[in-house]
């Protein structure tokens, strides 16, 4: 009898934990949208949207949990940017923070407000190498409403 309950009690503290670890874990909606698409929604959900190069990571402070990237701007298609931006990411994986390569030129659709836009692994940042077209359908974009 003891021995059955030992193992109930186990069962139920580890159906638990793996549910627990679960709900904290980062979950991106898996879809394979049109370039079209991408860019309707980078437009729609997006505060600001830039090519730049990313000058530094840096590491959080104290308590903290985000990391930030410093760019260069190079190109700018919604928001006021400056020549410099810095955004935000959260250091953990699992609540969807990303990393980024210092001297590497990406898109960038970031949330949030002006002093702290969130990038995340889900709608992370990519190298302009692999997104002509998207860059193609916002300068397209930009001169329509120009």
């Amino acid at each position: 009898m003891r021995v059955h309950q030992k193992t109930k009690a186990s069962l139920l503290f580890f159906s638990l934990f793996f549910t627990i670890a679960e709900c904290l874990a980062c979950s991106c909606v898996v879809s394979n949208p049109s370039d079209k698409e991408q860019v309707e929604q980078m437009l729609r959900d997006s505060q600001k949207i830039f090519v730049g190069k990313v000058q530094a990571s840096i590491a959080p402070r104290g308590t903290d949990s985000h990391r930030s990237f410093r760019f260069e701007v190079y190109e700018v298609f919604k928001g006021q940017s400056r020549r410099i931006e810095t955004v935000f990411t959260s250091i953990s994986s699992a609540a969807c923070g990303t990393t980024l390569a210092t001297g590497k030129i990406y898109l960038v659709a970031a949330r949030g407000e002006d002093k702290r836009l969130l990038i995340n692994s889900c709608e992370r940042p990519v190298e302009v190498e692999f997104v002509q077209e998207q860059l193609r359908m916002l300068r397209q974009t930009l001169k329509v409403r120009s």
